[in-house]
């Protein structure tokens, strides 16, 4: 039993290694952490490290809503549209 839950759980933490490592660029991947400092695009606010997420989408998979002008952000960055 124990096992089983260990390889599971080392799958989930390859996934996470390899989007870190391996799908930093194009920074399009939803998998892996981004550790980079983020600004917003449209008006160059720095994005906090630690954040609230606001919707499920950025409770799953990162990002910001940019304090300052409202703008959505991914992890990376990239405005949403």
């Amino acid at each position: 039993m124990y096992t089983v839950i260990g390889v599971f759980l080392g799958l989930i933490l390859s996934v996470f290694i390899f989007g870190t490592l391996f799908l930093i660029w194009p920074r399009t991947g939803k998998l892996g952490i981004n550790t980079d400092t983020v600004f917003c695009p449209d008006c160059d606010e720095k994005m906090p490290k630690a954040r609230t997420p606001r919707k499920i989408n950025q409770f799953l998979w990162g990002g910001w809503i940019c304090p300052k002008c409202g703008a959505e952000l991914d992890k990376y960055g990239v405005k949403i549209k």
